[in-house]
């Protein structure tokens, strides 16, 4: 226990002064009165963490794309301060976030090749940061002018056999995203047993078991409710690792005949407690219970690598919160109607 607390008390004094660095709730609804994405941008960059990106930055020359991709360069950039404070034994574990920043900018990118004029991205603002730590152009999957040709670019890499026998069209996003998904948590869970052992590994599995877990019903309530998906439909999305989950309520999950009989059987599950959550937050579900489950996993073993796993996910919540403030600011939402969309409505649970 000494020998941990030692190699973890460094870091967990670095973390808590990031942790410093996060949005809170006064800080939010300051955000929430802003009436442009100017406003928005000049707030950011004189308050946050974020000021060594945006300093230098015109606020009115930026577009939405722009700022939300330099948003999340932020959490890259806090994630490599991480990295190269760690012994090496903590980077080999870590290094499977390089593959989780891979997997989002793809998705973003896919996106954009699937529907330019819906969605945005900036990838000049990540150009450096992969060219240095991954396999994949960000630019050259934005310049690509189809989805097929989006894919040809991915030849040589292991997500071009990921995306290859899936129709190249906008009806089949969901579909190449969720294959996305699917390797990284597969990958994620081998390498916690890879690289880490004893109470660590023990206490990742649950993490990561969870955030699985969480996953799979928040999919399951999504694909049943928006798209009325067969249950040999939904088996080819679910992640094949159950925790805290059993086998057998996860099956009864997918074979649900309705959305009532599907709440009816998750009551009956360790998640069951959380129900009201998915009930009211669906979009957010697995943010509002995943942030708990950090939080406590934190407060049993707080020198150990939950603290850099649930800072890393605190800052994942954070660019999330921002960027969807910064749409609604942008839609010119009433201040008081964007904090009720962005609050943890299930918090009091």
């Amino acid at each position: 226990m000494m020998t941990k607390t030692l190699k973890y008390s460094a870091i967990t004094t670095k973390i808590k002064s990031m942790e410093s660095q996060l949005i809170n709730t006064e800080d939010l609804i300051k955000i929430c009165s802003l009436h442009s994405t100017a406003e928005f941008v000049s707030y950011i960059k004189n308050v946050y963490d974020y000021r060594e990106i945006f300093t230098h930055i015109d606020e009115s020359s930026l577009h939405r794309g722009t700022i939300e991709s330099m948003l999340t360069y932020s959490k890259y950039m806090d994630f490599l301060k991480i990295y190269k404070f760690v012994d090496l034994k903590t980077r080999a574990f870590l290094d499977i976030f390089f593959l989780r920043f891979e997997i989002d900018a793809i998705k973003e990118c896919l996106r954009c090749a699937v529907d330019p004029d819906l969605f945005e991205f900036d990838a000049k603002v990540f150009q450096d940061f992969f060219i240095n730590h991954t396999s994949i152009n960000p630019q050259q999957l934005l310049d690509a002018p189809t989805v097929t040709a989006f894919i040809q670019c991915l030849s040589g890499t292991v997500y071009y056999g990921i995306l290859a026998d899936i129709p190249a069209d906008n009806e089949h996003l969901f579909e190449m995203e969720s294959a996305l998904d699917l390797f990284f948590y597969k990958t994620y869970w081998k390498y916690q047993k890879k690289y880490l052992s004893g109470q660590e590994q023990k206490i990742i599995r649950e993490m990561i078991g969870a955030e699985i877990d969480l996953m799979n019903i928040s999919w399951i309530y999504r694909m049943k409710r928006f798209f009325q998906m067969p249950a040999s439909t939904i088996y080819s999305h679910i992640i094949p690792i159950c925790t805290h989950l059993k086998k057998s309520q996860l099956k009864s999950l997918i074979e649900a005949s309705s959305i009532a009989e599907l709440d009816d059987i998750l009551a009956k599950t360790t998640y069951g407690k959380y129900l009201p959550v998915f009930t009211n937050h669906l979009d957010n579900a697995s943010e509002i219970i995943l942030s708990r489950i950090h939080a406590s996993q934190v407060r049993k073993t707080p020198y150990s690598i939950t603290c850099i796993l649930k800072f890393l996910y605190q800052k994942s919540v954070e660019i999330h919160t921002l960027t969807t403030a910064l749409e609604c600011i942008r839609y010119q939402l009433p201040p008081n109607e964007i904090l009720e969309y962005l609050k943890d409505g299930g918090q009091n649970l």
